[in-house]
């Protein structure tokens, strides 16, 4: 039994994100084809892991439940031969029910990842703008300025459980052979990089497929809690993304909160995904007309930075 089951803690889905400032003289396509490279290989590197970690998992029950039926064969003093097959399967199933409760959750390695280039978000509305110049503000202090030819880009990464986060950095750092050229590119590449490791507190709607995509649009609103309890801040602020997703359209929403001292920037983040730029600015228009509870108004019109992306893939 892993610690999360014995303890009725869930597992909890996680989203590893790095924003990343394009190094001026890089091409745009080359740094996009680098970094769709990149997302490529780490899916492709999970997948292996995961193939690898089930044909283990396979072998280990397979092993101790044939070792289990010659113990039984020499308790018994008399060998098992007729039902051979049927005590091993009776064996190995009795081995898959108890290692269930310690079963890594989902695939080892990432679920799913998508990148984006951060874009202005016009806004109309005085509140609007200044969401928006709050959010240019944000990437400032994270040393994202945005400069002629250096794009700033975002990578998320989507995985469950504190085990896959150690699988992700196994693959990018020490997995044999991984980014021998691709990892050193992207280093030379980009000038700035800043990570930061979230909790999902709550999420609605499908992310589409990697081929569907490209130049969706993503608005990501950053935002710190007032003085109050946790509890109920989070409770009204993840209803506040169910009428602002209805709002907009959004194909995806979802609240996250940033883990114990894992990045900078503020400790929220309601991430909505639409399929254009109106369905985003719809999203913030009713997110901003929220009057009650004040704590929820307050946070977003005053606590709040917009930072808007086009993904691409």
């Amino acid at each position: 039994m892993n610690l999360s089951s014995a303890l009725s803690i869930p597992v909890p889905a996680i989203a590893y994100t790095i924003l990343h400032r394009k190094r001026s003289g890089v091409p745009l396509d080359d740094y996009a084809g680098t970094l769709r490279t990149i997302h490529e290989r780490i899916a492709q590197e999970s997948a292996a892991l995961a193939a690898e970690y089930r044909k283990a998992r396979a072998e280990t029950v397979a092993r101790e439940s044939q070792v289990l039926r010659g113990h039984l064969s020499q308790f018994l003093a008399t060998p098992i031969r007729s039902d051979n097959a049927e005590v091993q399967r009776i064996l190995s199933e009795g081995f898959e029910r108890s290692l269930g409760p310690a079963e890594l959750e989902g695939s080892p390695g990432i679920g799913s990842s998508y990148e984006g280039i951060v874009v202005t978000a016009t806004l109309k509305s005085a509140a609007g703008k200044r969401l928006v110049q709050d959010g240019k503000n944000l990437l400032l202090e994270l040393g994202m300025e945005s400069r002629k030819g250096e794009e700033v880009f975002e990578s998320v990464y989507l995985l469950r459980g504190g085990a896959s986060l150690d699988i992700l950095e196994h693959v990018v750092r020490d997995r044999p052979g991984m980014y021998a050229v691709t990892h050193d590119k992207i280093v030379v590449e980009s000038s700035v990089a800043v990570s930061a490791v979230y909790n999902l507190l709550q999420a609605k709607g499908e992310i589409p497929p990697r081929e569907k995509r490209a130049g969706m649009m993503e608005v990501a609103l950053h935002l710190s809690k007032p003085e109050m309890p946790y509890g109920p801040f989070k409770q009204e602020m993840a209803a506040a993304a169910d009428r602002a997703m209805a709002a907009g359209r959004a194909l995806h929403g979802a609240l996250w909160q940033r883990k114990l001292g894992l990045g900078r920037g503020r400790e929220f983040v309601l991430r909505f995904l639409c399929d254009s730029p109106a369905g985003c600015e719809a999203i913030v228009q009713t997110l901003l007309e929220i009057k009650e509870p004040v704590f929820v108004k307050e946070s977003l019109a005053e606590r709040t930075a917009i930072v808007m992306k086009q993904l691409l893939f």
